[in-house]
């Protein structure tokens, strides 16, 4: 009998607090423990509420700080929950998300998937797989939002729509500028950026390696970067011993090396994927993928229903309304 792994879910939340104690229900398992930041930049919820959500999962939250969309805050923020989660005990697994994420699986699919992969990459066996999205970057406006000076970062999400068209605007000038220039802020490390989903699961072993890298991280990637946390973790497992612990789909099977299903093509355009709604039902239901991104029940209450009746259908008779009780 294969032992069972342990598992630290850390999740990123600023709002729709009945989605979160949602989320906590369906992680709630004995192997798990849940752990969650909330933006500083929003009013704390009433932590008891999310608490109670568990019965076998202990829920903990972490150190505060300010989050804001393309900014170095939701890596700061990911530091925080692991740090948090490592001063508790030590897990397999770390799996970060947000509390606009769903499990597709169930608790106990996850932890067969988890099993039967635990070393599926080309490290031997010496390394945990780590199930990461993205490679090595060759495209170079995608390594400029590292290297580069990025303008203006805060405006480009705005409530006036003039506003965040000029600092775009500013930015894409001060791109070209600084191409002819040559800037490059990471000349003299010798590092290949990669680049890839800010949403993971990584072994303990690659936790501890990015903690320990934690001001060489805040060094070159946390002031005018643009969306740091899809370039960190990547680039530091694939430039050094962990590029051999990425894990690797299955040739001819459907499913993402991260393992979460998230829908780009039909995003806002803006930086935020699609939301699922039921017109996605057959292609979630028959997903491989483990989480999928993004699901918002004020907008389909309905698709969550059916997630819910797939993975832990006796939460059906315990919502009432609009409310998980």
């Amino acid at each position: 009998m294969q032992t069972k792994l342990n598992n630290a879910y850390l999740i990123i939340a600023h709002n729709n607090w009945e989605q979160v104690r949602l989320l906590i229900r369906l992680l709630d398992c004995k192997y798990n423990d849940i752990f969650i930041h909330v933006n500083s930049h929003v009013e704390m919820p009433d932590q008891n509420s999310l608490i109670e959500c568990a019965n076998e999962s202990k829920v903990f939250f972490s150190k505060r700080t300010k989050v804001v969309w393309g900014e170095y805050g939701i890596f700061a923020a990911t530091i925080l929950l692991l740090k948090k989660a490592r001063e508790n005990r030590i897990y397999d697994y770390y799996h970060l998300m947000t509390g606009s994420d769903l499990p597709l699986q169930s608790n106990s699919v996850i932890q067969k998937f988890l099993q039967d992969n635990l070393y599926n990459n080309s490290s031997s066996e010496k390394l945990r797989s780590n199930f990461l999205g993205g490679g090595y970057l060759q495209d170079s406006k995608m390594c400029a939002r590292i290297t580069q000076y990025n303008l203006c970062v805060p405006l480009w999400k705005h409530k006036y729509p003039f506003v965040e068209f000029l600092a775009r605007k500013t930015n894409r000038a001060g791109y070209y500028i600084q191409k002819l220039f040559r800037v490059n802020r990471l000349k003299k490390v010798d590092i290949k950026l990669a680049h890839g989903s800010s949403w993971w699961m990584i072994s303990d072993e690659l936790a501890g390696y990015i903690l320990d890298k934690e001001e060489w991280i805040k060094r070159y990637f946390s002031m005018h970067t643009f969306s740091a946390d899809e370039f960190i973790v990547q680039t530091l497992a694939l430039n050094s011993m962990f590029k051999d612990s990425v894990y690797k789909p299955q040739k001819g099977k459907r499913g993402e090396a991260n393992m979460w299903e998230i829908d780009w093509k039909r995003g806002d355009g803006k930086g935020s994927p699609h939301i699922f709604t039921i017109e996605d039902k057959d292609m979630l239901l028959q997903s491989p993928n483990i989480y999928g991104r993004k699901f918002d029940i004020r907008v389909d209450r309905e698709i969550v229903d059916i997630i819910i009746q797939k993975i832990r259908p006796e939460l059906i008779n315990e919502m009432t309304g609009e409310a998980v009780v």
